[in-house]
């Protein structure tokens, strides 16, 4: 004889309820509902085995276990199953490296120019501009190392709305846009409008950005990747000052900032 649980509910006695106690495994699944009850039987229904007083607790562990769980396999990405990204081009990747190396031609361009700055001084000093103050002479130098890092501040604020990429790429050419029209300059104002102001405040733009980004990029060995990237600073200002002093005294002033102005274009 079939039992059903609204029948064996009205039974008190002790075989009545070994009796339901079986008929009801046969006829349910057990299972949490309402975080402690054990069957799917209505509170109106219950049976010796609707309620677990540990329920709680259990259900508590068992989030925290999977919690614990999430936070590990978060934290240790090389050892978790593959989640369809490309790995090749995330942090510390080969290509992590070429965002580092980009990072170097940045500040070889930048710093590196900015630091050549002393032979184009002694120029007009000694020659251009002889009959000129030295003080009038180092606006150029000093507006243009001003522009370089006080416009950083917008840089980086810019940076969080705007594609660095674009950025790094306008200041460049607006880089090389300036030493081009700075070799039509005669005049002390003219320089330190276009050599001066125009080119600090566009080379802020990759110069902030390639010491920036490329952090992001990399998580081991990130003092080693910051190395690489001042190291261009330094590399750029002695092969500059060489090929500027080199073309100044081959080619005169003016070639010398057209040929610096594409370079800047090429390699920003």
């Amino acid at each position: 004889m079939s039992h059903t649980p609204s029948k064996i509910a009205k039974k008190s006695s002790g075989s009545s309820l070994d009796s339901y106690s079986e008929s009801h495994t046969q006829s349910y699944t057990p299972s949490l509902v309402d975080g402690t009850r054990n069957c799917a039987c209505k509170p109106s229904e219950e049976c010796a085995d609707c309620y677990d007083p540990d329920a709680d607790e259990k259900a508590k562990a068992q989030a925290r276990a999977s919690m614990a769980n999430k936070t590990y396999n978060d934290g240790n990405n090389d050892d978790s199953e593959d989640d369809g990204c490309d790995h090749r081009y995330g942090q510390d990747s080969w290509f992590a490296w070429v965002v580092v190396f980009a990072g170097c031609l940045q500040g070889m361009i930048t710093l590196g120019a900015s630091r050549a700055h002393g032979v184009y001084q002694e120029y007009y000093v000694l020659n251009e501009f002889a009959t000129a103050s030295t003080a009038s002479i180092s606006w150029i130098g000093s507006l243009q190392n001003t522009m370089l890092n006080l416009c950083g501040v917008f840089v980086g604020i810019l940076s969080q709305f705007c594609d660095s990429r674009v950025m790094s790429a306008s200041g460049s050419v607006v880089m090389g846009v300036a030493f081009i029209l700075a070799s039509f300059s005669t005049k002390i104002w003219q320089l330190a409008l276009t050599q001066g102001v125009m080119y600090g405040a566009a080379a802020s733009f990759p110069y902030i950005l390639g010491v920036t980004v490329p952090m992001q990029w990399i998580k081991r060995n990130r003092g080693f990747a910051l190395a690489v990237v001042y190291m261009g600073s330094g590399l750029g200002g002695m092969w500059i000052s060489m090929l500027t002093r080199t073309c100044i005294e081959s080619l005169g002033r003016q070639w010398s900032q057209r040929i610096l102005g594409c370079i800047m274009l090429v390699l920003g």
